[in-house]
C-alpha cells in the first residue's frame, strides 16, 4: 500500500490543524505577542534550537524547588534543597566554566532564599500542576482554543482555595513592571497569572479557586533583599485576556501576520521570515 505523502511543513491546512490540536500555552501567547513570527518557529512549527545558558540554569532552579516543595512536609533541610540544585544543574549542557559559574549563584541564591521563607513557607502544596482541556471558544471562527499549562506550585489556603506561585529567575521586577504598567514592560508576568486563574477556573469545574497568584522572585537583588508579588484576578482581567486570546487565535488561523514583522530591527525569527519570503516558500504555501 502507497502511504500518504507528508503535509509540507508551511502547508496551510497542516498548520491550521496543528494549531488547533496544540492550542495555547501562555508561553506561546507571550511569544506571539512579542513577536508573531518567534511564536510561528518556536511554538507552531518548533524549529529546533538548543537552550541558552541562562535558561539551563533556570531549568536547575525550577528542578531543585520541585523536588524539595514536593517532600517538604517530610522536614526537608536547606542542604538537601542545594544538593537537588548541585544536581540538577550537573545534568545540563553547560560548559565547566558556566557549571561553575552557576553553581556559586545557585547556591548563594537558594541558600538565602532558604534562609529567609524557611520558617514561614506553605507546606500543603503541589508542584508542577498540569491542566489541559480548558477551552475558549471564538464564536466568529466557530471554534473552540485549547489552553494547557503547568503551574510551578499551588499553595492550599483551604481545601479548595489556593494561591498558584510562579518562579522567577530573573532580576526582581516592581510591581508596576510585573503588571506592564511601565515603558519597558511587557506585563508578560501578569499574564502568566492570569491565564493560570483561567486555567483553574475551566479544569475539572472549577475544582480549585485561585484566590491569588504570585510572582517570586528567587534571586536576591543588588540589595541582597528577596521579592514576592502577590496579585488578585479580577473578572475584568479574565475578560480582556480572553479577548486577548481569541483575537491572537484569528490572526493564527487566518495567517494574517505574514505579511508583517514586530518592527524590531534586531529580530532573529523576522530575518528567518525575510529568507522564506526571498524564496517564495511563505508566500506560495500560506
Amino acid at each position: 500500500h502507497r502511504t500518504a505523502p507528508a503535509p509540507r511543513l508551511l502547508d496551510r491546512s497542516f498548520l491550521t490543524s496543528r494549531f488547533l490540536e496544540q492550542g495555547l500555552s501562555v508561553t506561546a501567547l507571550n511569544n506571539f505577542l512579542e513577536c508573531p513570527w518567534k511564536y510561528f518557529f518556536l511554538n507552531l512549527i518548533r524549529l529546533p534550537r538548543a537552550q541558552n545558558r541562562s535558561q539551563l540554569y533556570g531549568i536547575a532552579v525550577h528542578s531543585a524547588l520541585k523536588q524539595f516543595f514536593s517532600i517538604l512536609a517530610e522536614g526537608q533541610t536547606k542542604n538537601y534543597l542545594l544538593e537537588s540544585f548541585k544536581k540538577s544543574l550537573a545534568r545540563q549542557p553547560l560548559k565547566d566554566e558556566d557549571l561553575a559559574v552557576f553553581l556559586e549563584r545557585g547556591t548563594r541564591s537558594l541558600g538565602g532564599y532558604f534562609d529567609i521563607y524557611s520558617q514561614i513557607w506553605n507546606k500543603n502544596t503541589i508542584s508542577e500542576y498540569g491542566i489541559a482541556g480548558v477551552f475558549v471558544d471564538v464564536p466568529d471562527m466557530d471554534v473552540k482554543i485549547l489552553l494547557r499549562g503547568k503551574l510551578d506550585k499551588i499553595e492550599f489556603l483551604s481545601e479548595t482555595r489556593v494561591n498558584v506561585v510562579d518562579y522567577k529567575t530573573a532580576k526582581p521586577q516592581t510591581r508596576n513592571a510585573i503588571m506592564g504598567d511601565t515603558k519597558s514592560s511587557s506585563g508578560d508576568y501578569f499574564r502568566q497569572l492570569v491565564f493560570y486563574r483561567m486555567l483553574l477556573d475551566g479544569h475539572e469545574d472549577g475544582k480549585y479557586f485561585m484566590e491569588s497568584g504570585e510572582i517570586d522572585f528567587v534571586e536576591p537583588n543588588e540589595k541582597g533583599d528577596y521579592k514576592k508579588e502577590q496579585f488578585l484576578i479580577e473578572r475584568n482581567h479574565i475578560d480582556e485576556l480572553t479577548e486577548t486570546i481569541r483575537q491572537v487565535s484569528r490572526d493564527i488561523l487566518k495567517f494574517s501576520f505574514v505579511e508583517k514583522d514586530c518592527g524590531d530591527a534586531d529580530c532573529e525569527f523576522c530575518e528567518i521570515r525575510k529568507t522564506l519570503l526571498t524564496v517564495g516558500e511563505l508566500r506560495s504555501n500560506l
